[in-house]
Parts: C-alpha cells; structure tokens; sequence
C-alpha cells in the first residue's frame, strides 16, 4: 500500500455539502408511507410538512425545552396549516413524545423509526425542519431543506448550517457559546433566551424565501410523477 500524504491544508471559504437522497429504495418509500396517514384526516401526498427535531445529544444545554417546540407547531399550523413530522434518533423519541402530546398541531412522530437515509428522505420531502443543533440538523441541511437552528450554548459559526436559505436563532446571553453539554453554572439561561416569536418568525421568513414550500412528503414529485429510480407502486425493483 503506497504512503498517503496527510499534509495539513488551509481551509478557504464554508463548506458545503449536499446529500441526495433520492432514489431512496422503493421497499424503504413503501416502509415510510405505511408510517405517514396519507388519506387520513386531510392528510394527502401534496400535504406540507415540517420537520421537528427536539432532541440534542452532549446534554441538555443543547436542547431547547419541549413546550416551546410545541408552541411553535400551534403557531405555524394556526397560520401555516401544516402537519409536523417529529424526526431523530431512538435517544430523541421521549422529547417527540413530549412534544406531540403538548401541541394541538397534527404530528407524525417518527422520531426513533428511522434509519439515516429514511430521515434524509423524510426530511428532504419537508418544506422546513426546525432543530437544535444536532446531527438531524445537519442530515435535514445537506438535504436541500431549509432549516431553522437553535443554537443555545453552541456556536453556529462553528456548528451551524451552511447557505442563505437556512435561518440561526442565537441565545442573546453574555456566556454563550460556552460550547458545553451542561451549564456550568448560570442556570440554565440560554434555554430561555431564545422564545417562540423569534423561532416562528425565523421559520415564516425561511418559507417566504422557499420555492419548495408545496413540496409533498411522498415518493411521487409534484404533477404525479416518480423520481428518478423509483418503482410504481405494486411493483417490486426490476419489474419482477
């Protein structure tokens, strides 16, 4: 095996990056469907979607409180009139509970049910994820979505999504970015800082700027058509 050269380089402008995740495989479209109530209480494949992601890993300073994420359904769904799909990982799924058994808002929970390209695929079919700053955040950005982050004791300079489409919501405290899981002393104060109206006006002005804000959570694009590499419904990959 020939010598690979590690020599450090200078880093020059943001980076950027961009999942595709579509073609996602039909028996994995097929799994996300049977999860979603499409027909169901108004519910179809053009339906709007937002994305939640409540939880955090590396503590709870991370992790904007529950009440609020379930506030800012009840807003956007009183002026958006959308569905909020609650995404993460199985250490997420007792924050998505909690969130949907808070809001009035219609929620699909599938925090906890899917593998990573299942929630790049969800999340991509979004037409805006609101998260902390988390590995969902991330996997929601490279998508193409746009995202609203919060950022509480961490540094979105450092951690946060990159491109003009995507909104930060900072906490206005002296001691932020202590880039800490758990406060080391002040109580808790950035979890306060950021409120429901700055993260509901962040989210209307990263739909405003969305051309994808009719975007359905399906396996169809809009008009009715399959995306590329996808099979019919009833029809196994290959035609067989």
């Amino acid at each position: 095996m020939g010598a690979v050269n590690f020599a450090k380089k200078p880093l020059t402008g943001s980076p950027s990056i961009r999942v595709n995740c579509s073609p996602v495989p039909f028996a994995r479209w097929g799994f996300i469907q049977k999860l979603l109530p499409f027909g169901g209480e108004g519910i179809g494949e053009d339906t709007p979607f937002v994305g939640i992601c409540p939880g955090a890993a590396r503590g709870p300073a991370k992790a904007w409180p529950v009440e609020r994420f379930a506030a800012v359904c009840d807003r956007l769904a009183e002026r958006q009139g959308r569905v909020f799909v609650l995404l993460g990982t199985g250490a997420d799924a007792p924050a998505a509970r909690r969130v949907a058994g808070k809001t009035g808002a219609r929620t699909v929970d599938l925090a906890g049910k899917t593998d990573l390209r299942m929630l790049g695929a969800v999340a991509e079919r979004c037409t805006l994820v609101v998260s902390n700053d988390s590995g969902a955040m991330h996997v929601a950005a490279a998508t193409g979505t746009p995202v609203v982050g919060l950022f509480l004791s961490t540094d979105p300079e450092r951690t946060g999504p990159r491109g003009p489409r995507h909104e930060v919501v900072r906490a206005a405290v002296a001691c932020r970015p202590c880039m800490k899981g758990t406060c080391p002393g002040r109580d808790y104060e950035c979890l306060d800082a950021v409120t429901v109206d700055e993260v509901v006006a962040a989210c209307e002005r990263a739909l405003s700027r969305s051309a994808l804000s009719r975007k359905p959570l399906s396996g169809q694009e809009p008009g009715g058509q399959q995306p590329p590499g996808q099979q019919p419904s009833g029809q196994a990959p290959g035609g067989e």
